[in-house]
């Protein structure tokens, strides 16, 4: 029995599905599909040059739909840890180095994770102290003391 170019399409799609198995990217199974569909295609036996090509232009919309996927679960993502993050407002936390803006430092602790922090009017707040976060910013938080 000869090996047809069919067969390698195969062979390959399934190999593809079964790395998706232990992956889950969603990638080798885009493959897999171009791959399953290239070789029912050229079980057709059509001419070598509309093979290529039919491969050609299956992986260039697999990766163009793939990017377009990736790019929207991306997004979600981003979209998620925003509102996580805005959900940390009003929180309190513990400074663990003193807030002075004017020597730029300053810490807090809030829920297991060190965070750079600032003051609201740029007062001094010194370690220990608890206080309110009030805005998260890209590079740090601005926070409030909480009077005892």
């Amino acid at each position: 029995m000869d090996i047809e170019i069919w067969h390698i399409f195969l062979v390959l799609s399934t190999g593809l599905f079964t790395i998706e198995i232990f992956k889950s990217t969603f990638l080798f199974a885009s493959f897999g599909l171009v791959f399953s569909c290239c070789a029912l295609f050229c079980f057709l036996e059509p001419p070598i040059w509309t093979q290529f090509l039919f491969f050609s232009a299956s992986i260039i919309t697999c990766l163009f739909l793939f990017k377009s996927f990736q790019k929207n679960s991306s997004t979600n993502k981003t979209k998620q840890s925003y509102l996580e993050l805005q959900a940390l407002i009003g929180k309190k936390a513990i400074v663990s180095e003193e807030i002075n803006q004017n020597m730029k430092k300053g810490s807090v602790q809030m829920l297991g994770s060190t965070w750079r922090a600032k003051s609201e009017f740029g007062e001094v707040i010194s370690k220990d102290s608890f206080v309110e976060v009030l805005k998260i910013g890209k590079s740090s938080i601005t926070v409030k003391i909480i009077p005892n």
